[in-house]
């Protein structure tokens, strides 16, 4: 078996045949379809089960835990390929997506391979986000690179790389289940410590659909909740898991400093204060100044302080809970 796909599947009857329909017609036709039902209560099992009975490649898993973490890990479980790619049931891919993800996987010393993807909202194309131009990187450098800056173009994502099952299993990798934001890029640090290049498509292989309805915009509906939160001890694991590298830790330190300074500017926005006073984000607030963070201005300064002072006290300078 050369490909295994891994796909957590939840409530995704409007998108799905779309997404199979896709990943069926791949040029590439030596992989296994794992679609990991993670408790649907629509019509996505008839689906899935449709599609079952008329390609052998196509498997149905289930996972009674919640969350796409845990739904992937049941997935690597069962995988049998050589390479292994984890996709979203509401996408869809090119004809050429494994084909190609492959073909820059059997390059000397090429660990993973990273593709560029186009972004649609409401069946319209409103961004196209390419991989670098080289052709290879150092896995250190891009690591670096995408704990940069939240200014930076992201690329922490999952779903537009391959990985080498082989390293998976000896690093005994599974996906965090605990937390619900930055999974993703702690699963590729700990994959990338050590490795040695990624190899950088840079056609547009991977459409990435933004949904009103998705999972992570069903979290957004106020600020803030303990889901969210789960970005800042995921930031922590990954600042463990890059403690030999003082080049990458320091990048990821200034970058989990960034992104708690983000979340608490939204909580002290926010007009219900009270449920802040006991959130998972005030134990990081007393350790903040370890992380060494330089304000960029006198604004972010203020609000370095506004923070470390909800640490302790769980008030932020005149809101307090009730």
């Amino acid at each position: 078996m050369k490909i295994s796909i891994v796909v957590p599947v939840w409530n995704l009857e409007h998108y799905l045949e779309e997404f199979l329909e896709s990943v069926l017609a791949s040029e590439e036709r030596d992989f296994e379809l794992l679609l990991v039902d993670n408790g649907s209560t629509d019509g996505t099992a008839n689906i899935i089960e449709s599609y079952v009975a008329k390609d052998a490649r196509v498997q149905k898993l289930f996972c009674l835990k919640k969350g796409a973490a845990a739904a992937r890990n049941v997935g690597l479980e069962q995988a049998k390929g050589r390479y292994v790619v984890f996709l979203d049931g509401d996408d869809t891919i090119e004809k050429n997506y494994l084909s190609l993800m492959v073909k820059a996987m059997e390059k000397e010393n090429i660990s993973m391979a990273d593709c560029g993807y186009i972004t649609q909202y409401q069946g319209e194309v409103v961004d196209k986000t390419s991989a670098k131009t080289v052709e290879t990187e150092k896995a250190r450098s891009f690591l670096i690179s995408i704990f940069a800056d939240d200014e930076h173009e992201y690329d922490g994502f999952i779903w537009n790389k391959i990985f080498l099952k082989d390293v998976i299993e000896k690093k005994h990798l599974r996906f965090h289940e605990e937390f619900s934001f930055n999974e993703d890029r702690l699963f590729l640090t700990e994959y990338l410590m050590g490795q040695k290049d990624v190899a950088m498509i840079s056609n547009h292989l991977y459409h990435y659909r933004v949904r009103d309805d998705s999972a992570m915009s069903a979290t957004r509906e106020y600020f803030a909740s303990e889901q969210e939160m789960t970005e800042i001890p995921a930031f922590d694991e990954i600042r463990k898991a890059t403690e030999a590298d003082e080049e990458i830790h320091k990048t990821v330190c200034r970058n989990m400093a960034y992104a708690q300074l983000r979340l608490f500017k939204r909580m002290v926005d926010d007009k219900q204060w009270a449920r802040y006073r006991k959130s998972l984000l005030r134990k990081y607030a007393r350790n903040f100044g370890k992380l060494n963070y330089q304000p960029r201005d006198k604004q972010e300064a203020r609000l370095c302080l506004r923070y470390v002072f909800y640490g302790w006290t769980g008030i932020s300078y005149g809101k307090r809970p009730v």
